[in-house]
């Protein structure tokens, strides 16, 4: 078991394949209290990619193939975060980056972070990217349903948790979107946390060049007073 109670692939086998499930209803409250145990743990971790490794394995933990797309503000395509496959986790997917058009193309409701729900993922795929590389990538994916979660954090879009089961339902969907809010949170939380370390050291060096200045400025007028006397005692010898 890793830290924050995620499950190792030996464990994970039992949970797998949730689409045999004989009632989705219960299987969607399943994941929805096991997301929001999840979520409670997020604020633990010290980087965002940690905050969003958690969530991902969180994920795959039932059995769903998981991406991370990740907006960088000065760039148009979209960075490949932590991702999960049924194979095991896939650090950096060997596709082209889709451009950042696709997260609200696909989802227009998605600058109101309100996640998308498809019956047809594979039709999404194949509009996304081009013949060979969704050949690639379908092969990968277990189902043909999709969600996309939008990822925002302090207000502005910073990305999207991509889903794919079978075992995906409307009821899952709601539990994803609000699971997509609280990792959205937990990174702004360390960007605050992070913000008021730094802020702490700088005041703290502030703090250390203030007395430095003031005993260096000490220093220079007892030299001066000094040099001052030394002339004054040459001088009547002149």
């Amino acid at each position: 078991r890793r830290p924050g109670g995620v499950l190792q692939t030996r464990e994970r086998r039992q949970v797998l394949e949730p689409e045999r499930l004989a009632e989705p209803e219960a299987f969607g409250q399943q994941v929805t209290e096991a997301l929001a145990r999840a979520a409670g743990t997020l604020s633990a971790h010290a980087s965002e990619r940690e905050v969003l490794e958690h969530a991902v394995d969180a994920l795959w933990a039932h059995g769903f193939t998981t991406t991370t797309l990740i907006i960088d503000e000065d760039e148009p395509l979209l960075r490949y975060g932590p991702s999960r496959t049924p194979s095991g986790p896939s650090i950096a997917p060997p596709f082209p980056q889709p451009p950042k058009e696709i997260l609200t193309l696909f989802n227009p409701a998605f600058m109101q972070r309100r996640a998308a729900f498809f019956q047809d993922g594979m039709r999404i795929v194949r509009e996304a990217y081009p013949e060979p590389v969704a050949e690639r990538i379908l092969a990968m994916l277990p189902a043909h349903r999709m969600v996309q979660a939008p990822l925002f954090v302090g207000g502005s879009p910073y990305g999207a948790i991509v889903v794919t089961s079978n075992a995906l339902s409307p009821l899952v969907t709601t539990a994803l979107e609000l699971f997509a809010e609280f990792v959205g949170k937990a990174i702004e939380a360390l960007r605050l946390r992070n913000e008021r370390v730094v802020r702490w050291r700088l005041a703290v060096l502030g703090g250390a060049a203030s007395v430095m200045a003031h005993e260096v400025r000490n220093a220079v007028a007892s030299i001066m007073n000094a040099l001052r006397l030394r002339k004054r005692q040459e001088e009547p010898s002149k």
